[in-house]
């Protein structure tokens, strides 16, 4: 019955995508993910809305702050301006939602709803409709409950511009004549749009998948002898190199606005100032770097993953996320047609979603660290390979019957039952003690209704270094609570006389769960700056 309903939906293109969009917004939602209640934890999600509110408030950057010192966090560029480090895509997915919705979680949800629509929209050209829309809303339900889907870490943004590439280079493909070439001018457009935003979420992890791919199509333009083939460069090539060269130009204003330079990202600008942390296995740590970045938990792990880089060790521990990243996306028991892999290279399709896979491994294999959203851009190549399979599954016949359809249809299940089990797992942990991101917004809200406030955070020598506090609005100086490092009394003093009509305070910060006492800050001028006694 679901699948006839599916069937049914799958006839039209636009219908089966809007409704694969409807479903991964309101996924995460029902699992308990409530826009209004999410909270950043990871340095990364600060960064990011730091990035997302500045987009909001109309601009492309903040000024360098006079006391910038006082403020440096992890992710964040203070000098030449104020701004996230990060390519600008997911920041400017959610600031989108942060305006429609009301909240910035509101554009996380508005991002993964666009992975899960453009991978709907990828599949329908390689496995064919009603399985493409199938597997597309079942990933959909998979990963409802993922960082991807519910914190502001990023992922989804680019993986679905990794389906746009794919989506659109696949169509491209398949013209053979001009009969044939309906839409050739608007894939080349999502084609384009699809690099521009892989340029702008994940653009080392994009440049890998997005070279073989763009090899493809061009070795295939090349070989037309035939009046297709002037079809295909008068309505393909000029619209995309017109995006193309629009988007180039609006990344070059945002370089320029941002560092001062249009040929050097944030990202770069980051890595020359205050990178003490390797990106590639072939670099050495910085001896010195700032306060952020000299983070005394994650020398010793840089240093580690250094030494196994190039070492048998180093390559075992590469296929083991690579194992963990498949287990990501499919679950454990739905691997079977996994198994059915080399009969599907004859097909030209999976070939290129495989040299799409593969360059994106062969980057990520010369860096050090690997998380699962790094190798985002392959998400929607990885689905490919996987429904192509599903596909040949489908066919399957033992004794003149057809297995196949009900093998399929529950591998797909499997997909779906991940939603109960994630209700239950998010009902279990709805025991444990709030974390320290619910500790400083109760301590925020507390003090902002006391005064406008600065207040100095105090490590203990046992926190986490990966839990920073400092991380302030995209106008400090407007802010009700400005978050500061306690930098000593000197330095302290500094910052208090500038902040004259502020109450200090101290907050002391050690574990994850608390208890974190604030106090009136008492130091070096503190009676002068409005300070308690």
């Amino acid at each position: 019955m679901v699948f006839r309903a599916l069937d049914v939906l799958s006839r039209r293109a636009a219908l089966s995508t809007a409704i694969t969009f409807a479903v991964a917004f309101a996924a995460p939602i029902v699992l308990r993910h409530y826009p209004d209640s999410w909270k950043p934890a990871i340095q990364d999600e600060f960064s990011y809305l730091l990035g997302a509110e500045t987009f909001l408030r109309g601009r492309l950057t903040n000024p360098p702050h006079p006391m910038a010192r006082h403020f440096e966090s992890p992710h964040v560029l203070q000098r030449p301006t104020y701004q996230s480090k990060y390519p600008p895509a997911n920041a400017l997915f959610i600031a989108a939602g942060w305006k429609l919705g009301g909240a910035p979680a509101a554009g996380i949800l508005l991002s993964y709803a666009f992975m899960c629509a453009s991978i709907a929209w990828m599949l329908r050209a390689y496995i064919g409709r009603l399985l493409g829309f199938s597997l597309a809303v079942a990933l959909a339900l998979r990963l409802a409950d993922s960082d991807w889907a519910t914190t502001y870490w990023g992922g989804a943004v680019a993986a679905g511009a990794g389906a746009l590439v794919l989506g659109a280079a696949a169509r491209l493909l398949r013209v053979g004549s001009i009969a044939a070439a309906r839409g050739v001018t608007r894939n080349a457009i999502v084609l384009a749009i699809g690099l521009l935003l892989l340029a702008n979420s994940r653009p080392y992890e994009g440049l890998w998948l997005s070279v073989p791919v763009m090899l493809v199509l061009g070795v295939d333009l090349w070989r037309r002898r035939h009046d297709a083939g002037r079809m295909m460069l008068r309505r393909a090539i000029a619209p995309f190199v017109v995006v193309m060269a629009l988007g180039g130009a609006a990344m070059a204003a945002y370089n320029d606005a941002v560092t001062g330079n249009w040929m050097e990202m944030p990202y770069t600008t980051y890595t020359r100032l205050r990178g003490s942390i390797p990106l590639f296995a072939t670099e050495v740590s910085s001896p010195s770097a700032p306060h952020a970045d000299s983070a005394k938990a994650k020398n010793a792990p840089t240093a580690l993953a250094q030494r196994r880089a190039w070492s048998p060790r180093g390559a075992a521990v590469y296929v083991y996320f690579l194992t963990t990243l498949i287990l990501f996306f499919v679950p454990a028991v739905a691997l079977v047609p996994f198994l059915l892999l080399p009969l599907v290279t004859r097909d030209r399709l999976t070939r290129v979603a495989l040299l799409a896979i593969g360059g994106t491994v062969l980057g990520m294999a010369l860096t050090i660290w690997h998380l699962p959203h790094y190798a985002a851009p392959a998400t929607a190549a990885i689905l490919a390979v996987y429904g192509a399979c599903l596909h040949l599954l489908g066919k399957l016949r033992v004794g003149g019957r057809r297995v196949g359809p009900p093998l399929v249809a529950g591998m797909l299940i499997a997909f779906a039952l991940t939603v109960p089990w994630n209700i239950a797992l998010s009902l279990a942990k709805g025991g444990l003690p709030p974390g320290w991101p619910t500790h400083r917004e109760i301590i925020a809200d507390s003090l902002a209704r006391r005064g406008k406030s600065v207040v100095f955070v105090h490590y203990a020598r046992t926190h986490p270094s990966t839990d920073e506090w400092v991380y302030n609005s995209a106008d400090i100086d407007a802010s009700p609570v400005v978050w500061a490092h306690d930098l000593g009394p000197e330095a302290n003093a500094e910052l208090l006389r500038y902040y004259r009509d502020r109450l200090p305070w101290i907050v002391e910060v050690d574990q994850e769960f608390g208890p974190f006492p604030v106090r009136p800050y008492v130091g070096a001028d503190s009676a002068q700056a409005g300070g308690h006694p």
